[in-house]
């Protein structure tokens, strides 16, 4: 009675989220071995949506990686920060609560709030709109797919780079859930878990949370408070109704937030040779450990997230009619010392409030040797956007260096973008697959903003700005992305593919930049690869070339103080990617990628505010930002039976090429070659108990996540952010 009274609590939950906001429909697959794998010994593979429906990943022509939950909670992966090193081609940074998702050389340039990345990231189907939102933690889920390359055809907008899906565990007629709980170095105490199973014939429930506590990987040197630090809280309530064997709706809702200290701007250095920043030119002290800062503010890091969403699939005979709707709002707030020192000369502030409604209708069918989809998306999103430079010490040595008003740009962004798409693929004779798709894409973007730049009138919080920057302006763009693909399967199990594919980033406008708006990004791909199991299911070898043709790239440059989004003019980007898993005998698995990477600006001429002495740039042939050209990962792992159990050893490691951080190339702004390594030990009882222990980042090797030139009137100091130092810990949990 009791475990039936909280499957009810849950389901009246999800039910009452449901119905308070349009919802969304997901199609799930689980962990799904290959017919020929029936033992350990042979690889077995995971069904994927990447396509908009359920096949093999192995038999799914494009570059994918999937990772299951399992695996994600046995290599203790909580989040996408953890998972991105160990993928092929694929950057992660984080700067002022950002994530910055690169795929082949493509990400997220931008430090103010109200922009767009180029990796169209999806939860449950929805897609997510705000960087901020992407570094929630994972808990409860079913799996994630990383697809590689664009994907305009079916994911549209803002999917140049390539798509993340973040599926979670949808709830069954079968009572199960999990409960775990970690702890770990820094102070870190972890737990998570998830109950779901049937409410009546019809209907199912499942409830699933999460929560994080974990202490600094430094500290504020002036008050003693600990930073980069997390005190995180997630739910989640899903409601599954299956009527009949035809209807299936999910109702889901979900709310995290976060208020701790994290995301901190280091100060890392100099960055216009021959001056000091105006920090430690006055005195002020540099943290002399990296990971510790001077703040004379306390940093602040609030964000709240709050999702729902439902779920239709009606199968009508000839086709199965798909609905995804969904609503999504958050609220963030930022605010760190803006030079890393013990000397009043700045605070930088950022809020950003957004509400997003979406919906997608697909229609999707096969007849004979005939696949087919079609749909239609409509996205609506508004956005309240700040970036604030307060209490800024003023740069005229004349005003003997008073605290004054500082620089303040707030705006309003509405985005509205519609969209028509289909796909079809005929099997020509067996074997031979060719696909067609199109997608027509129309977005409005417009904007309202005021700015405010006052190095003059001494600070008062009291005071309000003196805006003299004003625009109100709208503009619309359109696109048309289309995907050819041929297939051929030489086997069952192996398969060769050729595609060309075009994708698309909106332009748009950029808070501080008060001017005409970016144009689009283009990108052209050609692209082959091919899927391989070999040895009687034993090896596994997937290889993927490409070719891209970009053109007029959105890069971030930093002018009088304000972060400005300005076309480049082109870009190439070549690569190589191959992945590999071979198990020689039963219970040992090694497996490993690697990834060649040539992403060059081709024409581009620009000045560096940090340099304007050396006039007009030549960038062409120049690296784009987060684009290594060289990264490799290597795992071993030996699954030892014992009489109640199973063992698990597991070795990782990771080596990555050179990383700029600005289109200048400059090593002052870059992280050098680096290699890093983890290692655990996890034990399942056949009871469902289960204990790891973990450690990664052995060498404690200290990298940069991110950095950027800040502001001239701050005297340009590099600031940034690390990422995480050794950590190591124990899990203990348990399964039903």
């Amino acid at each position: 009675m009791r475990l039936r009274s909280v499957l009810m609590t849950a389901s009246a939950f999800g039910l009452a989220a449901g119905l308070a906001s349009p919802a969304l429909a997901q199609d799930v697959a689980v962990d799904a071995p290959t017919a020929d794998a029936q033992d350990d010994s042979t690889l077995g593979d995971i069904v994927v949506t990447a396509q908009k429906r359920e096949e093999s990943a192995q038999r799914t022509p494009i570059a994918i990686t999937a990772v299951s939950g399992d695996t994600l909670a046995t290599r203790q992966i909580t989040d996408f920060e953890k998972m991105a090193p160990s993928l092929p081609n694929v950057n992660f940074g984080k700067n002022v609560g950002f994530a910055r998702i690169a795929i082949r050389g493509l990400g997220f340039d931008s430090t103010t709030a109200g922009q767009e990345g180029r990796v169209a990231y999806h939860g449950d189907g929805v897609y997510i709109s705000r960087p901020s939102a992407q570094l929630a933690g994972f808990f409860d889920i079913s799996r994630v797919e990383v697809i590689r390359g664009p994907q305009g055809t079916l994911y549209g907008r803002n999917a140049t780079a390539g798509a993340v899906n973040v599926i979670t565990n949808d709830p069954s007629q079968t009572l199960g859930g999990y409960a775990k709980v970690t702890v770990g170095n820094y102070g870190l105490v972890a737990s998570e878990g998830a109950i779901g199973g049937p409410v009546n014939d019809d209907v199912s429930a499942r409830f699933a949370f999460q929560r994080t506590d974990r202490g600094g990987y430094g500290k504020n040197l002036l008050t003693g408070e600990s930073i980069d630090n997390e005190h995180s809280f997630a739910v989640r309530g899903k409601v599954k109704f299956e009527p009949g064997s035809a209807v299936k709706l999910v109702l889901s809702a979900e709310y995290a937030h976060q208020d701790d200290n994290n995301f901190v701007y280091h100060y890392m250095g100099p960055g216009k040779p021959g001056l000091l920043p105006v920090g430690p030119r006055i005195g002020g002290l540099v943290a002399p450990n990296p990971r510790d800062t001077y703040g004379d503010d306390d940093q602040i890091n609030k964000r709240r997230f709050f999702g729902a969403s439902a779920a239709l699939d009606v199968d009508l005979g000839f086709a199965t009619l798909t609905s995804i709707s969904a609503y999504r709002d958050s609220n963030t707030a930022f605010v760190s010392d803006a030079d890393g020192t013990d000397r009043q000369v700045g605070t930088f502030i950022i809020d950003e409030i957004a509400r997003q409604y979406s919906q997608e209708l697909r229609l999707g069918g096969e007849t004979g040797r005939l696949r087919w989809v079609l749909g239609g998306f409509y996205f609506d999103e508004k956005i309240y956007a700040r970036t604030t430079f307060d209490a800024v010490r003023a740069p005229n040595p004349a005003l003997l260096g008073i605290l004054t008003q500082g620089l303040d740009f707030r705006g309003d962004f509405a985005t509205k973008a519609y969209a028509a798409f289909g796909q079809a693929d005929y099997e020509i004779v067996d074997g031979l697959t060719l696909s067609a798709g199109i997608r027509f894409s129309h977005e409005r973007k417009s904007v309202d903003q005021r700015g405010a730049i006052d190095f003059v009138t001494p600070y008062n919080p009291a005071l309000a700005p003196n805006y003299t920057q004003f625009q109100t302006s709208a503009e619309t763009f359109n696109s048309t992305t289309p995907r050819v693909n041929i297939e051929y399967r030489f086997t069952p199990r192996i398969m060769a593919y050729a595609t060309y594919s075009k994708g698309f980033k909106s332009g748009g406008y950029a808070l501080s930049a008060f001017g005409q708006p970016v144009q689009p990004e283009k990108l052209t791909d050609y692209e082959a690869g091919i899927k391989s199991d070999l040895l009687d299911g034993r090896l596994r070898l997937n290889l993927a070339g490409f070719y891209y043709d970009y053109t007029n790239l959105q890069v971030q440059r930093i002018i009088g103080g304000a972060a400005v989004l300005v076309n480049a003019a082109s870009a190439k980007v070549k690569g190589i990617e191959a992945e590999a898993v071979v198990r020689p005998f039963e219970g040992f698995e090694l497996s490993g990628n690697a990834s060649y990477l040539h992403a060059r600006f081709t024409n581009f001429e620009t000045e560096d505010s940090a340099r304007l002495e050396l006039g007009l740039l030549d960038l062409s042939g120049n690296r784009l930002p987060q684009a290594p050209d060289y990264v490799i990962n290597l795992a071993a792992q030996y699954k030892l039976p014992l009489a109640k159990g199973e063992l698990t050893l597991r070795g990782e490691a990771s080596w990555t090429d050179k990383v700029f951080f600005s289109p200048y190339n400059r090593d002052e702004v870059s992280q050098a070659a680096f290699g890093k390594y983890n290692a655990s030990i996890a034990y399942e009882h056949d009871s469902g108990f289960n204990a790891t222990a973990f450690i990664r980042n052995i060498a404690n090797k200290r990298t940069i996540s991110t950095e950027q030139v800040s502001g001239g009137f701050f005297g340009f100091p590099i600031m940034g952010a690390y990422d995480p130092p050794r950590t190591y810990g124990v899990a203990l949990g348990y399964r039903f």
